[in-house]
């Protein structure tokens, strides 16, 4: 009997003491989460996707169309963020580098360019900028020229449309890290409604992003229009098989400069006037 109980005693020892294979609770990292934007008034676009980008078989064919908005000429270059993405071209002093958007597509191989944000008259940019993670530039908090966030986080390379102010609060994370960063402005459409109170006067060609919230995107050019028109003429819904949800300003005017390689359906195109001036940035469109 004394026997058994100190088996029965050294038994319960070995397994009280054997390591458990019980793994803990995950933690939510920033740095390997998908990140979503802060409540914001007015923002309502549809929510980021979590996760691994899924096969779904609705991926966005890779084309440039164009269509008539508010008797302006839409042309636009649709793509599905699972299959290509958005990077930033900078330069150390406006055409330091590139004269075009033609050039930056040949010397980057990329598929196609558009003309990126603001920049101040000395040639600095006017707001922030990552390329490969390396910051270039100071976020904008003051003007609707700042207002809206272009953003590549490093893990998915997806890019993502979000306000400053959101931007900024993921910013204080130190396990934040972006890749790719442009701000630009003001924003014309979100969640799929016109912005109020933009200007209806002085038209000029504008330069712009748009988004359907979740995979699809597209890089684009108006032929001259108002900041208001241009905003009510996307919130109509003018393009067929793409819902916008987010429609983002980039820098326009004499700025507006976009190309399209020949290895794109609808390509190759080039909309650069000869009244143009070189630029401080760029958005390249690359396979993911």
């Amino acid at each position: 009997m004394i026997k058994f109980s100190l088996l029965g005693l050294t038994i319960l020892l070995v397994v009280s003491c054997a390591p458990t294979s019980i793994a803990p609770p995950p933690v939510d990292n920033p740095a390997t989460s998908p990140v979503r934007a802060e409540p914001h008034p007015g923002n309502t676009a549809a929510p980021v996707s979590e996760g691994r980008l899924p096969d779904d078989g609705s991926r966005h064919p890779l084309s440039v169309q164009s269509t008539q908005v508010a008797g302006a000429k839409l042309t636009y270059l649709s793509f599905d963020a699972r299959n290509h993405t958005l990077s930033v071209v900078d330069q150390s002093s406006v055409g330091s580098q590139y004269r075009s958007a033609a050039e930056v597509t040949q010397r980057q191989k990329a598929l196609a360019t558009i003309n990126g944000g603001f920049f101040t008259p000395e040639g600095k940019p006017l707001g922030l900028l990552y390329h490969n993670g390396k910051k270039v530039g100071h976020l904008n908090r003051s003007s609707s020229l700042g207002s809206g966030i272009l953003y590549v986080d490093q893990k998915f390379a997806k890019p993502v449309i979000t306000r400053r102010e959101s931007f900024e609060n993921w910013l204080k994370d130190e396990a934040f890290e972006p890749k790719e960063v442009l701000q630009s402005g003001p924003f014309l459409v979100e969640g799929g409604r016109a912005i109020s109170g933009l200007k209806n006067e002085e038209p000029r060609i504008r330069s712009l992003l748009l988004w359907d919230g979740e995979n699809h995107f597209a890089i684009a050019q108006c032929s001259a229009i108002t900041l208001r028109n241009l905003a009510h003429a996307l919130a109509s819904q003018p393009l067929s098989g793409f819902q916008i949800e987010v429609a983002l300003n980039l820098d326009g005017g004499r700025s507006a400069d976009f190309n399209v390689s020949s290895k794109v359906s609808g390509g190759p195109l080039n909309l650069r006037r000869w009244l143009n001036k070189p630029v401080r940035n760029y958005l390249i469109l690359t396979p993911q």
